[in-house]
């Protein structure tokens, strides 16, 4: 009798136990952005989509955008510029700001003004998702990546870096089933290009040094899944793609 009841009871903590929830950033690929002057200090529009696994986020949380010197980066070294917290991010895919009762799209008004940062730098706009780290996730590594912004002059102050909007790169087939053509196209050349590829929670899983492109990318024995491609150019990342291995 007692090992039956012991059996039952492990029968319903079985079902009475949830999987951990992750918020995942999405909006490398999906987010949009613009710049536009304003007092001499700046004001940057945007919006982007994220996903969340095995939710709904119980808690509210805090959104932050940076300025970061490196596009493959965005953590707590940046430059703060904006956060704003939202709540009742339900499980699958949202929109920011259209899903949380916010206009369209959200706008950092005097951003460096706010920031009061090196105007002879130029800077990535990045997003960190959950930035004050109040949600446990079951991977935290997979919270921030670039609002993708068009190419922008600001004379006699900060430059946005113009760098993700003059390559442009394709992965055909994508997904991946033995091989696809990796091809990149921009207005400077490329010397000493790295192609590095990042498991989504954020492990370097591949590198491949000098690069020529049109490039033909074996899958070998990478196993199936969602990872991040990584471009760089002497060192410095120009672009970040994902890439599906199926």
């Amino acid at each position: 009798m007692k090992k039956i009841f012991t059996l039952a009871l492990l029968f319903l903590l079985s079902f009475s136990v949830r999987a951990t929830v992750d918020i995942q950033e999405y909006f490398a690929a999906s987010s949009t952005g613009s710049y536009l002057p304003y007092s001499n200090n700046g004001t940057i529009t945007l919006k982007f989509d994220f996903i969340v696994d095995q939710g709904p986020v119980g808690h509210s949380f805090v959104v932050a955008f940076v300025l970061s010197e490196d596009m493959n980066v965005f953590d707590h070294n940046d430059i703060l510029i904006d956060s704003v917290r939202i709540s009742n991010v339900p499980n699958g895919s949202s929109e920011f700001p259209t899903n949380f009762l916010m206009p369209a799209p959200y706008r950092i008004e005097q951003m460096l003004k706010k920031a009061n940062i090196d105007h002879s730098k130029s800077y990535f706009v990045g997003c960190i998702l959950d930035y004050n780290n109040e949600i446990a996730e079951a991977n935290e590594n997979n919270n921030s990546g670039p609002i993708q912004m068009p190419p922008v002059t600001i004379s006699g102050n900060v430059g946005i870096n113009t760098d993700l909007g003059f390559w442009e790169s394709s992965i055909n087939p994508n997904p991946v089933h033995n091989y696809s053509i990796i091809s990149v196209q921009g207005e400077q050349t490329l010397e000493h290009a790295v192609i590095q590829i990042y498991a989504m929670d954020g492990r370097l899983v591949r590198e491949i040094q000098d690069v020529q492109f049109p490039y033909t990318f074996y899958r070998e024995d990478m196993a199936f899944g969602t990872y991040q491609l990584v471009i760089l150019n002497d060192n410095k990342a120009i672009l970040r793609k994902k890439i599906i291995i199926q």
